[in-house]
């Protein structure tokens, strides 16, 4: 089961990814309702699935941080930099340290992005995508297991980045003590994660990502495209991705 990210990003990035569906090279695509985009981007996913011969499974990622603009009301910490987006990893980080934090703020936007996709699409999500700042940050780990419980979709698949290991001392006491980063692990939405490999030659073990009868891979979009560049300094990176085709 080979699945596409970040479907509503860009334009340039669904077609491509419809494309990849109808040529049966991708068997899965997580969507992103926190964009812009989106309700276009859905309208024609709608569409499409209603004439596809066989559906791919559809899913939603959830989003904490970005050039993206809250779906909910009061969301905080803002942006100091710019206002009106998402926070960034270090208005996160600033306020874990001062315990502003609050996953019940946190909670109340993934419930709007878990809305939003329901809203455009007609159903619930079949798996969720988690931000590497939602690993970091104890407060938006909770306030996962809050929404999955909202939405009774505690059984649903939970694809997980793989978090680097703390650059030093400093790094590593400020993610574990302050950010409490690895409080995630106590979430039960754990039981059911699968890791996202970094690289094709990272690949984890097949039995690692069986799920539900199915063997899922990740892959996030490689093709650079005019509007990546609102949060994407490189999108070329990406581009290696598409030797695992």
């Amino acid at each position: 089961m080979l699945c596409a990210l970040d479907f509503g990003l860009a334009q340039g990035i669904d077609e491509a990814i419809i494309q990849l569906v109808r040529a049966g090279k991708i068997g899965s695509v997580a969507c992103l309702p926190v964009s812009d985009l989106w309700p276009k981007s859905a309208s024609g996913l709608h569409a499409y699935l209603k004439a596809a011969p066989k559906r791919p499974i559809v899913g939603l990622c959830l989003t904490i941080t970005g050039p993206f603009s809250p779906l909910s009301t009061g969301f905080t910490p803002e942006n100091r930099d710019q206002q009106g987006y998402l926070p960034r990893r270090k208005d996160l980080a600033r306020a874990a340290l001062r315990f502003e934090l609050d996953e019940r703020t946190l909670e109340a936007e993934f419930r709007a992005q878990f809305r939003r996709f329901m809203a455009h699409l007609g159903s619930s999500p079949h798996f969720l995508v988690l931000q590497p700042e939602i690993l970091y940050f104890a407060a938006a780990a909770r306030a996962v297991t809050g929404t999955l419980g909202k939405f009774n979709a505690a059984t649903l698949p939970v694809i997980c980045p793989l978090l680097p290991q703390a650059n030093g001392w400093k790094d590593k006491l400020e993610k574990r003590h302050i950010w409490r980063a690895n409080d995630h692990m106590r979430e039960p939405w754990v039981r059911r994660a699968l890791m996202e490999p970094p690289s094709a030659e990272r690949l984890p073990p097949k039995s690692s990502w069986l799920q539900d009868g199915k063997i899922w891979t990740a892959i996030r979009p490689a093709f650079a495209d005019e509007r990546l560049s609102r949060f994407d300094p490189d999108p070329l990176l990406r581009v290696n991705q598409m030797g695992w085709f």
